[in-house]
């Protein structure tokens, strides 16, 4: 289970963030500045494992660079942490799909299309969906109501 993904920058400000359960985890801003520093640190090290255990719960994050961002997620420990890794990348190349010219300031501008795509492929904090088209389907249908 899924409890939370954070989306931060090289300088550690948080850019975006999404509480699949909101009951199982009160991310304060003190709490997410601890996640994203341990992932920091262990992305700095010799040999970063993308996996780092939080102590305070029994989770596991898993974090991943896409050029100056960090996507975090915060994963039961049992779970198949490689397949939240691999979620981590098929979110990015669905968000890449839909804005042609993906940055940090795209995702500070756009943050209600980025928790729908999210919302579509995450539900309850279970993966349900991994194909990015299917995942944006409803972006781009709410683009063309909007239009």
């Amino acid at each position: 289970m899924l409890y939370f993904l954070v989306i931060a920058s090289k300088e550690s400000a948080v850019l975006f963030t999404h509480r699949f359960n909101p009951q199982l985890c009160p991310c304060h801003p003190a709490g997410l500045a601890s996640v994203i520093e341990k992932c920091m640190v262990d992305s700095r090290t010799e040999k970063p494992e993308n996996f780092v255990e939080d102590t305070n719960e029994s989770r596991t994050l898993v974090y991943r660079w896409f050029g100056a961002c960090m996507l975090i997620a915060s994963a039961d420990s049992d779970d198949n942490l490689l397949q939240v890794y691999e979620f981590l990348n098929l979110y990015l190349s669905a968000l890449s799909q839909y804005f042609p010219n993906l940055s940090r300031h795209t995702i500070i501008q756009n943050p209600a299309k980025l928790h729908i795509v999210l919302e579509e492929m995450v539900i309850g904090g279970v993966i349900v969906e991994t194909s990015p088209a299917h995942a944006l389907s409803i972006v781009r249908l709410l683009d063309d109501i909007n239009v």
